[in-house]
């Protein structure tokens, strides 16, 4: 399960996110010398401080920053541009006295290569791994696009694993829809269809709701669910440890005989 504190619209301090290339948790801005952040306020911005009513508020400034996996074995580079807001903090002195600045805020809208909100296993088909990263790289811009590629990721693992696209009806294929896939799924794996189908209404909402309604906590949910759903169709990894249990109590704990080879 990943830190959804990583995948926030907004940072006042710079987080390390998982590396796309190693995967490592070591992706931040470069230290030192070679430190690249550029935060520069815009051009209306700046002449918007001539008005009467001038605050700091109307303040618009864009930054752009390479990031470096610290990983000492991968070094991979990312660029990452967006918005700065500044966010209003007070402090008090000794005397009471209130005094009021403004720390930057920086919101995220592009990456090349965007973090992977999770590790996406070789086992998992390419067809599936692409609308995972497509939905990665829109969480930061378009919470809609994200949630329609999650929806696009259930339909290519649902065509990786031979789901009909159509049925016959009075002798005329017809398309089926993601909902009824998923119920035909249901028979090959009844939790992973459960997730699915909650990724699929979410995507719906995507594809045809008001954009403005998707909520982040719920696509990141959602994205959850397709971790989840991954580890049950291509890792089976819940299979694999049941085995492992009851072949131990079966034995009782007892070590595993294994048969001795005749001498040549």
């Amino acid at each position: 399960m990943f830190d959804k504190q990583l995948w926030k619209p907004a940072f006042t301090y710079w987080p390390s996110w998982p590396c796309p290339a190693c995967r490592s948790v070591a992706l931040g801005l470069r230290k030192g010398k070679e430190k690249k952040l550029l935060d520069e306020e815009t051009g209306p911005s700046k002449r918007a401080r001539s008005h009467d009513d001038w605050e700091p508020d109307w303040i618009e400034r864009k930054f752009a920053a390479i990031l470096e996996c610290h990983n000492p074995a991968c070094g991979e580079l990312v660029s990452v541009a967006g918005r700065v807001a500044l966010e209003e903090e007070y402090s008090y002195d000794e005397n009471g006295d209130v005094s009021r600045s403004h720390e930057p805020c920086y919101m995220p809208v592009f990456f090349d290569n965007a973090p992977p909100i999770f590790a996406i296993p070789r086992e998992c088909p390419d067809a599936v791994k692409t609308q995972l990263l497509a939905a990665f790289a829109a969480i930061w811009f378009d919470l809609a696009a994200a949630a329609n590629r999650l929806r696009a990721g259930v339909e290519a693992l649902l065509d990786d694993h031979g789901i009909p696209k159509t049925s016959l009806v009075d002798g005329k294929r017809k398309p089926l829809t993601t909902h009824s896939r998923i119920e035909k799924f249901k028979k090959a794996n009844a939790d992973g269809a459960e997730y699915l189908m909650a990724i699929k209404w979410l995507g719906n909402a995507g594809s045809h709701g008001v954009p403005a309604d998707i909520n982040r906590n719920d696509l990141l949910d959602a994205t959850a669910l397709f971790e989840a759903t991954i580890e049950l169709v291509y890792l089976k990894s819940a299979e694999k440890f049941a085995k492992i249990a009851a072949a131990l109590n079966k034995r009782k704990g007892k070590p595993k005989k294994h048969k001795k080879k005749a001498l040549p």
